[in-house]
């Protein structure tokens, strides 16, 4: 059992995730449910599938805790309720959940907020030798957002890099479980970008994280060795000061992006999309991640909207943090 002084620190890391019923369960607990579950993360999710919803019913702790030791959630703003509005974010490769610091306290007044990062991107080792599938990142994501969105919240999703491609994903499976969504730097492409030197890095990426499941100091040298300052995707220096060193065994989204495309299972990428959605982009970068034709979809939506920020590049989100938060909560108004 947890001893007084240990419990405000568990209850304050997951106020809003775990309800009070659960928060009696001590860390030994939680470590051995974990030890089940962690291997396990179904490809498919609904909320209103009866089939599909008692399939996979998870019980508060179960869904808890994956949630804990996948997406290390960062929970800030007010407490959980009705009519209090909950923002979700979720970032890319290689940053973890701290890489919103400068963007959530904007917010604290007015969102419940949980900030997350990709599975176990907060972790030395993976859980699953591959890493997670989208549908899976997808799933887990909805994990997050579920007791959020059956309480009655608005939910608000904010995603960046990779987080947004996920976003994109989930919308487009449960676009009634969100009310608005924003995607930092990385929206909606029409294959017509620099395809030579997108390729070069994802595909580096990619073999390095293989790689990685072979020899880790092989891949740390692929990682290493590919100049980066020179055909990398991006020359902004202004990243976030909590982002690790790039590893080669977090790069499984590049993986499985190949993958997926090799089996022709790559969904669909048109702009189209009930929910909502703001596009924010630095424009200090060598690849810009969104088509001319993408923006033009935005401009003839009456509720969606769009911003180019021409002195950042691709973490627009730390370095102008004060204009890119005033900019969502007009949208979000």
């Amino acid at each position: 059992r947890l001893g007084k002084k240990s419990r405000p620190q568990v209850y304050s890391r997951t106020r809003g995730v775990l309800p009070p019923s659960v928060m009696k369960y001590s860390n030994l607990c939680m470590l051995c449910i974990i030890s089940g579950c962690q291997s396990f993360v179904p490809s498919r999710i609904s909320f209103t599938d009866k089939t599909a919803s008692s399939q996979y019913r998870y019980n508060t702790i179960y869904r808890s805790v994956l949630i804990m030791d996948c997406l290390n959630p960062q929970i800030s703003g007010l407490d959980p309720a009705k009519d209090v509005p909950t923002m979700v974010l979720i970032s890319g490769y290689p940053d973890t959940s701290d890489s919103w610091k400068r963007l959530t306290p904007h917010f604290e007044k007015t969102h419940h907020i949980i900030a997350l990062n990709l599975p176990d991107y907060h972790k030395s080792v993976l859980s699953k030798t591959w890493g997670y599938s989208f549908p899976e990142m997808v799933t887990l994501l909805a994990l997050a957002i579920e007791p959020h969105y059956k309480r009655g919240s608005p939910v608000h999703l904010v995603g960046h890099d990779w987080g947004s491609y996920v976003c994109q994903l989930y919308v487009r499976k449960l676009p009634d479980t969100v009310s608005k969504f924003v995607l930092l730097d990385v929206g909606k492409g029409d294959g017509k970008g620099p395809f030579l030197l997108q390729m070069s890095y994802m595909l580096w990426l990619a073999f390095s994280f293989l790689m990685s499941r072979i020899s880790s100091t092989v891949s740390i040298l692929l990682i290493t060795v590919y100049p980066w300052k020179i055909i990398g995707p991006t020359y902004d220096t202004n990243a976030p000061s909590t982002i690790p060193s790039m590893k080669a065994h977090l790069a499984y989204p590049y993986a499985h992006i190949f993958r997926a495309a090799f089996k022709g299972e790559l969904p669909d990428a048109s702009f189209e999309s009930p929910v909502p959605q703001l596009f924010l982009y630095g424009k200090k970068k060598r690849c810009k991640y969104h088509s001319n034709s993408y923006l033009d979809y935005l401009s003839k939506q009456a509720k969606c909207d769009w911003k180019e920020f021409e002195n950042d590049g691709h973490w627009l989100h730390w370095s102008s943090h004060d204009a890119v938060s005033k900019k969502m909560k007009e949208f979000f108004a």
